[in-house]
Formats: C-alpha cells, structure tokens, sequence
C-alpha cells in the first residue's frame, strides 16, 4: 500500500484529479456569476423600460384629455400601460429580493419602495381619470397626472441607476 501512494503515477493522477476539480469548480463558479449579471443586466433594462412606459403614458393622458372622440382607444392603451408598468413592478421587487442583502441592494429596496409610493398616488389618478366621463374634470386631472407622472419618472430613473451600481459592483467583482 505504500508503495502505490509513492509511485509517481498515483501522485500524478491524484494531481490530475485535484487539478480537474479546481477547474471545475472555478468553471461553476464563474458560470453562476455569468448567470447572475445576465439576471441583473435584465432587471436593469426592466426597470429602464418603466421609464419610457411613463413617458409614453403622459401623452397618452393628454390624448384622452384632448379628444374625446377616441377616448376609448386611448383609455385602453392607458389601461394596458398600467398592468404592463405594474407587473414589471412586482417582478422587480420579486428579483431584488431574492438576492442577498447589501447596503447597495438595500438601496435598491428603497428606490423600489418610493417608486412603489409615488405609483399608488399616480395609479390613483389615473383611475380617477379613468372613471369620469366628464371632459372638464379629464382635463382638470391632465396637469396633475403629468406632475405625477414626472415626480414617479424620477424615481424610477433612481430604481433603474441603483440596479446599474449593483450590476457594475458585482461585474467588477467577478
């Protein structure tokens, strides 16, 4: 028996086998990392998405406002908007959740929070606007769901940064 474990062919099929395993696991490693920014990378663009959602819903409020002929087109697509922004919402919050926490994943948790907040008063508003039949109180809704709409931006546009210092901070760490 000693003399396997002194013969040069075990000790080099031991290295061999020692060698292969560290690559591996770096192999695995390195792949869960990959996997892991390419899940960041689509949260980052999700989030980036809900800013230009909140961009195409402002004229979209104006429109319906504007011209009361086509209201029910423009209510639809404004309705449609709604669950698209709300579902890319929760699926954000599910994501960022289920990551271990950080002070910088932590910020992400508060801008989605705040996001979260200014969401309930603008979705509010816009349900409001959705419910009324009367073109002067459309109108009279028009300015304030634009100043909800630009404040909610804002903090989408810090969600969609946060998420972007996260992804960058762990690209530089792999």
């Amino acid at each position: 028996m000693r003399r396997l474990f002194n013969s040069l062919t075990f000790q080099l099929l031991l290295v061999t086998i020692m060698g292969t395993s560290l690559v591996v696991s770096s192999g695995l490693i390195g792949w869960q990392g990959v996997i892991h920014l390419s899940e960041l990378s689509a949260d980052t663009q999700a989030a980036e998405d809900q800013e230009v959602l909140l961009l195409n819903l402002a004229p979209l409020v104006t429109n319906a406002a504007d011209f009361p002929d086509e209201r029910d087109n423009f209510d639809g697509q404004i309705r449609t908007l709604i669950t698209t922004f709300e579902s890319a919402q929760v699926q954000l919050n599910q994501d960022i959740l289920q990551a271990p926490n950080d002070p910088a994943r932590l910020q992400v948790i508060s801008t989605l929070d705040d996001t979260n907040q200014r969401w309930e008063e603008t979705r509010s508003l816009l349900e409001e606007f959705l419910a009324t039949s009367s073109d002067s109180a459309r109108l009279g809704l028009e300015n304030e769901i634009h100043q909800k709409i630009i404040n909610l931006g804002v903090y989408a546009n810090r969600t969609s940064e946060a998420l972007q210092a996260v992804a960058e901070r762990e690209r530089q760490a792999t």
